[in-house]
């Protein structure tokens, strides 16, 4: 390729990625200026085309882009609607990140024990009846996993979910979604690692005292509470060498 169709290559692509950049603006103008919601649908891709002065295969593009990212839903047949907001995206990530040693699953620790401190002691000063149903039902699961390391991890992780929802702040549940990925695959390999089957149970029960100091606002008890589960579990991630 000479010099020339080189020139006229990159411009095209600089183009293109400009026109993409343009449509992904307008767009994201389009649903937050427009105050689209959750299930919202978009116009048609013909229709979005139109307005934004744009192919249909860059509309395409930037649809497809902003899925990918979890700004929308798409599904086969119908429209894009805009996304909920969760941590799904992030979970890939992250995922990722661990797999590839670009994060050590001891560096998701820190996170998660700087996060969860803040979220016991905000669960404990702003949790409703309905979290504390939902907490209680999830420590009697982990109880009735004993001896299931993956079903326990399973219980284990809707447990904090469940404690993130009762802090009512929508960042803490989705930072806690998007760390699922890793401790499904570190849960099983730390509960093992506890000992048998009396170290396991004495570690369910933080979570069933924690689970309590949060529904009788007992925000320092919850605090300290979270911080000895991150204690033992930590221990536990060390003995296991995951750590």
């Amino acid at each position: 390729m000479d010099d020339k169709a080189v020139k006229i290559a990159a411009d095209t692509e600089e183009t293109r990625k400009t026109a993409t950049d343009n449509v992904l603006e307008a767009m994201l103008s389009l649903i937050q200026d427009g105050g689209l919601e959750p299930g919202d649908k978009l116009p048609s891709e013909g229709q979005m085309a139109l307005d934004f002065g744009a192919s249909r295969g860059t509309v395409r593009e930037t649809v497809r882009a902003l899925s990918q990212l979890g700004v929308l839903d798409v599904g086969n047949g119908r429209r894009a609607t805009v996304a909920a907001f969760t941590g799904e995206k992030l979970a890939v990530l992250i995922d990722h990140a661990v797999r590839t040693s670009q994060v050590t699953v001891v560096q998701t620790w820190d996170f998660r024990q700087t996060l969860e401190i803040r979220v016991a002691r905000l669960a404990a000063l702003r949790r409703e009846d309905s979290d504390i149903a939902n907490m209680r039902l999830m420590t009697e699961r982990m109880k009735n996993a004993l001896g299931n390391t993956d079903e326990l991890t399973e219980a284990d992780i809707n447990l904090h979910l469940a404690w993130a929802r009762a802090a009512k702040n929508p960042l803490f549940v989705v930072n806690m979604e998007s760390l699922k990925s890793v401790m499904r695959r570190t849960g099983p390999i730390g509960w093992a690692a506890l000992g048998g089957s009396d170290m396991v149970l004495e570690h369910i029960q933080i979570h069933e005292q924690l689970t309590e100091a949060i529904a009788e606002r007992r925000s320092e008890d919850a605090v300290q509470l979270m911080s000895r589960h991150f204690e033992v579990a930590r221990a536990a991630l060390y003995d296991s060498g995951l750590a």
